[in-house]
C-alpha cells in the first residue's frame, strides 16, 4: 500500500481492534513499546501495517517540502542516506553504550601489494579506499552489522569508558545508567496517523527519555545551542508525543548525551527550556497534520511556482554607504527612483 488516501482512510480508524488473528504475529498491530523491531525492520518500516510518520520525516515536511518527505520515506520514495565512516563509528558508540556491541564487527580486510607505502602491506586497512575493504563494508552492513575500520576499536572503547565516567557524575546522568530498556520502537497512533520513533534510552522509572549523540567535533554547549534550538528540541517533542500515545502518560523533556568520538571525550548532557518545548510542539503539529492532509489526498508538493525576491541585509547597505558606494546620485542612475531607495532606507532603519 503506497498512502493513506481517502478511500483507506476510514479503514484506518479500525487499527486499533487489529489482532494476530487477523495478521501475523510479527506485525505492530497497536500502539505500545516494542524492543524486538531491528534497525533495518525500524527503517523500512517493514512490520508496520501503514506508513509512520518519524522524526526525520516530519522534519522535511516542515523544514523543506512534502515532496522531500516522500522521496525520504521508505514506503514510498525510498532514497536513503549513505553511512559514512564517522557515521559508522558514531553508531558504533552507540551499541556499545547502549548493550548492544554484538553488532559491530571491524573490518578485516588488509592492504595488498598495490598499496604505495609497501611497509603497509597485509596490515589492517585504515580507510575504504580498496574495492576489498568497500566489499567488506558493504556485506557487514546487509548483514544489519556495523562496519568498524579495526584501528578505530582502540580508541572507541577508551571514548565509552571516558562518557561512562563522566554520564556517572552528571546531573541528568542516570537518564542513561538507570535500568531501562535501550534502542525501543514506540509506536503511538492519532486518528488516521501512525507515529513512529526509536528511543535510544528509555528508563524504567518514568524519567525523561535519551538520545546520545556521537561527533567528531567539539561537545562544547555554546556550539550545540543552534542544534538543539534547530533540530533536537523538534525531536525532543516528537519523541515525547510518540511515548505519550504508546505509554499513556508523560514523560520529560528529553536529555541528550553529547559525546566527542576524539580525545579527551568530552561528555555533555543537554536538555530544551520550556519555551523551546512549547515552540517545538507547535512545529510537530504542524507536521502531524501537514502528514495527515498529504496521505489523506495522496499530493506531496515541492517549492512554489512563484518567484522568490531576495533582498540585501541592513549589514551590507551599512558596508555599502561606509564604503561610498552608495548615494543619492548612484541611487537614481541604477535603481532608478528614489522611491526605491526609500524603500532600503527603511530596511537599513529597521
Amino acid at each position: 500500500m503506497n498512502a493513506i488516501t481517502p478511500d483507506t482512510a476510514a479503514a484506518s480508524d479500525t487499527l486499533a481492534e487489529f489482532g494476530p488473528t487477523l495478521y501475523p504475529a510479527a506485525m505492530i498491530c497497536a500502539p505500545g513499546i516494542y524492543d524486538d523491531v531491528t534497525h533495518d525492520e525500524y527503517h523500512s518500516q517493514s512490520r508496520l501495517l501503514w506508513p509512520a510518520l518519524t522524526c526525520s520525516i516530519a522534519k522535511a515536511l516542515v523544514g523543506k517540502t512534502p515532496r522531500h518527505a516522500w522521496q525520504m520515506h521508505p514506503r514510498f520514495g525510498n532514497v536513503g542516506m549513505v553511512p559514512t565512516a564517522v557515521m559508522d563509528d558514531g553508531a558504533a558508540m552507540h551499541a556499545m553504550m547502549l548493550g548492544h556491541a554484538h553488532l559491530i564487527e571491524p573490518i578485516r580486510a588488509v592492504y595488498g601489494p598495490k598499496v604505495k607505502d609497501k611497509d603497509r602491506i597485509g596490515r589492517p586497512v585504515t580507510d575504504y579506499k580498496t574495492s576489498e575493504a568497500q566489499d567488506e563494508r558493504d556485506e557487514i552492513r546487509g548483514m544489519g552489522k556495523i562496519p568498524v575500520l579495526a584501528h578505530r576499536l582502540p580508541e572507541l572503547l577508551r571514548c565509552k569508558h571516558a562518557a561512562w565516567v563522566q554520564l556517572n557524575d552528571a546531573e541528568d546522568g542516570a537518564v542513561f545508567l538507570s535500568p531501562g530498556r535501550s534502542e525501543v520502537c514506540a509506536v503511538a497512533r492519532e486518528d488516521d496517523v501512525v507515529l513512529q520513533c526509536l528511543v535510544d534510552r528509555l528508563p524504567d522509572d518514568p524519567l525523561a527519555p535519551g538520545d546520545l549523540k556521537c561527533t567528531e567535533l567539539s561537545a562544547a554547549p555554546g556550539g550545540w545551542e543552534r542544534r538543539l534550538q534547530r533540530e533536537y528540541a523538534f525531536q525532543d517533542a516528537f519523541y515525547r508525543r510518540v511515548l505519550r500515545g504508546a505509554e499513556g502518560f508523560e514523560r520529560p523533556a528529553m536529555r541528550f548525551g553529547v559525546i566527542e568520538l576524539e580525545p579527551p571525550h568530552g561528555t555533555v548532557v543537554m536538555a530544551p527550556l520550556p519555551e523551546l518545548v512549547a515552540l517545538a510542539e507547535v512545529e510537530v503539529d504542524r507536521a502531524i497534520q501537514l502528514w495527515r492532509h498529504c496521505t489523506r489526498s495522496n499530493e506531496w508538493p515541492s517549492y512554489g511556482p512563484k518567484t522568490v525576491w531576495i533582498g540585501p541585509t541592513p549589514w551590507q547597505i551599512t558596508r555599502a554607504e561606509d564604503d561610498e558606494q552608495i548615494n543619492d546620485a548612484a541611487i537614481e542612475q541604477f535603481v532608478g527612483a528614489a522611491a526605491n531607495w526609500n524603500a532600503v532606507k527603511a530596511l537599513r532603519a529597521a
